[in-house]
């Protein structure tokens, strides 16, 4: 079992794998990289973020628009309680 510390860095080599991949127009690798991103869980919104948009890039190259509409659909739904707004 890893530590959710651990977890999280692991999360976040997967997406930073599932990137590269991508920018070497590897879609293979790239969801590979990001199912197991996912899988390990633990990353920040930011990083969610990332990996929903990726996602969705990914879909968008293989001309799957269900897939991209459902990435999409996750972006919009993750929590925006961690973004900072201020009040003028």
């Amino acid at each position: 079992m890893l530590l959710p510390f651990a977890a999280a860095a692991s999360a976040e080599v997967a997406l930073e794998g599932a990137v590269a991949c991508f920018e070497a127009v590897d879609y293979d690798c790239a969801e590979a990289k990001l199912a197991q991103a996912w899988g390990v869980g633990g990353l920040a919104t930011p990083d969610q973020v990332r990996g929903r948009v990726l996602g969705a890039l990914i879909a968008l190259a293989r001309r799957d628009e269900a897939h991209a509409r459902n990435e999409v659909r996750a972006l919009m739904s993750l929590d925006r309680s961690e973004e900072h707004t201020s009040e003028l």
